[in-house]
């Protein structure tokens, strides 16, 4: 009788412990729920002033850009977008991987109708694309930002705004810090030379 309620007494002691372990484990989260975006993650749409000053609203992450100017394609291959361009004037020969994408055409006159059969979600000009152009790419659902920089500090500004607009900011800022230690350096050994 002792031994049955030994025994007993132990079933009942493991029953509770094994509830209480089934209990305590947290449930596995349901994997067909998608999770809710938190607050300020979420980048696009994105409102931005391009170089020319417009204003322009960009929906999503740019998956197919064309880059109308080489200075623009150059960037982007820094900025590690090379896979997501689709198209180039026949000017941007830098880096060399810019040669195998399809042309749009020379830097002056770029084919619109070519731009619109690639489908880029951007257009990426420096000033090459006039308004008429870009009146004809909006209205096929294609964005166009325009920047030109002229000065070292103009393409710093550039690069972090066009790392910007392809959600690419920490590979811009690499580039950017770079620069400007480059510069700085430079600006240094030279402070005291005759201009």
């Amino acid at each position: 009788m002792r031994i049955y309620k030994k025994n007993f007494i132990l079933g009942l002691i493991i029953i509770l412990i094994v509830t209480m372990v089934i209990g305590c484990t947290p449930k596995p989260e349901n994997t067909n729920e998608v999770p809710a975006p938190t607050k300020g993650t979420e980048k696009y749409p994105l409102e931005l002033i391009d170089g020319a000053g417009n204003k322009v609203i960009i929906d999503k992450k740019p998956d197919r850009i064309v880059s109308a100017a080489p200075s623009n394609t150059e960037i982007l291959f820094g900025l590690g977008l090379g896979d997501k361009i689709v198209g180039v004037t026949s000017y941007c020969d830098y880096p060399s991987e810019a040669k195998s994408k399809p042309q749009i055409g020379d830097l002056f006159t770029p084919n619109i109708e070519k731009i619109i059969e690639l489908q880029p979600d951007i257009v990426i000009n420096a000033w090459s694309i006039n308004e008429e152009m870009k009146r004809q790419l909006e209205e096929a659902g294609i964005k166009v930002v325009t920047y030109a920089p002229e000065s070292i500090s103009q393409v710093i500004d550039t690069i972090e705004k066009i790392g910007n607009l392809t959600d690419s900011d920490s590979e811009a800022k690499k580039i950017t810090e770079e620069m400007k230690r480059k510069q700085n350096e430079i600006v240094e050994k030279v402070k005291d030379a005759e201009r």
